[in-house]
């Protein structure tokens, strides 16, 4: 879950970024808006409906993968007992459920990765956890080296 919310807020910055450079092209945007929308259904899936005021008011849904790892949390440190049969269950959904969604995070990363790349192509200015190559800087300091 922290993953996916430093990537969002990495992409975010990526995607301002991009609106602000007169050299990025429109796949980039709409590439840093499809990692937007990716990262924002992963989010979806680990903590589900945002409640308006209180979790009484969200409507009937599957619990997202978050509440679950709560509830695996909260049982390993209160019983010194047998694990409850509700705990296994929400321990074998999130084995199911859990791989395809750290995939999805992944290749999210992987693509956030690659657009950051372009932007060092088009010299785009700094964004968090990335810091700009100076294409330029860089040769005339392997020229300036001895041989």
């Amino acid at each position: 879950m922290n993953y996916t919310n430093e990537l969002l807020n990495r992409v975010n910055a990526v995607a301002q970024v991009l609106q602000n450079t007169p050299a990025s092209t429109a796949e980039m945007k709409k590439e840093a808006s499809g990692i937007i929308r990716e990262l924002e259904e992963i989010n979806f899936r680990f903590r589900g409906q945002p409640a308006k005021a209180s979790s009484e008011e969200v409507q009937p849904a599957d619990v997202p993968l978050g509440d679950r790892l709560g509830e695996l949390a909260i049982n390993s440190y209160s019983q010194s007992g047998n694990i409850s049969q509700i705990v296994k269950d929400h321990l074998n959904i999130l084995r199911e459920e859990f791989p395809p969604v750290l995939e999805r995070a992944t290749k999210a990363g992987d693509d956030l990765q690659k657009l950051e790349k372009q932007m060092d192509v088009i010299k785009a200015p700094w964004t968090p956890g990335r810091v700009p190559k100076l294409r330029g800087r860089d040769k005339e300091q392997s020229d300036a080296a001895p041989q």
